[in-house]
């Protein structure tokens, strides 16, 4: 005869042979159940914490790194729902991208700090350039070219210029 309780597992039989192979088994259940729950659990976290950085990483990428990834040639298809535009870039703003990128993000085929600078005693340029002359002046200064502010405009493309 045997019986069993939910909470408390045991097994009584006639024939003590059975009694404890069949306990042993019983424990084994019991412990496969646990980790089984245990798994569970885990993956629950797991998924909770991968749902977390994915999150994460679209903020990053929307918030801090999207307008800073395109060039000004890019078209963006915001009638398909897309939840997330482009930021707007000044042309400061897209200089200091292009300096940090080493990319060119104005579709003039130059990148600011390598091709060109805009000189620092133009009243025309914009005052977010100065971060720049700050980081190059601190590794020995610029020794390239120098451009006036209208001299950068006359390297866009008109298209491009008109944005």
């Amino acid at each position: 005869m045997s019986s069993s309780n939910d909470s408390s597992v045991t097994v009584q039989c006639g024939a003590s042979a059975l009694s404890e192979p069949l306990n042993m088994a019983v424990s084994a259940l019991k412990s496969l159940l646990t980790s089984t729950q245990n798994i569970e659990t885990n993956v629950a976290s797991m998924y909770e914490y991968v749902k977390e950085m994915s999150n994460a990483i679209v903020h990053i990428h929307d918030s801090h790194l999207h307008g800073k990834s395109h060039s000004a040639e890019d078209k963006y298809d915001v009638e398909s729902g897309s939840y997330s535009l482009p930021m707007p870039m000044g042309w400061g703003d897209r200089l200091i991208a292009e300096y940090n990128n080493n990319m060119d993000h104005d579709s003039n085929g130059l990148i600011y700090g390598k091709d060109f600078m805009i000189s620092s005693s133009d009243s025309s340029r914009p005052p977010i350039l100065d971060s720049i002359d700050t980081i190059l002046s601190s590794k020995g200064g610029w020794s390239g070219k120098t451009i006036s502010w209208k001299a950068y405009l006359a390297t866009l493309p008109s298209q491009v210029r008109s944005l």
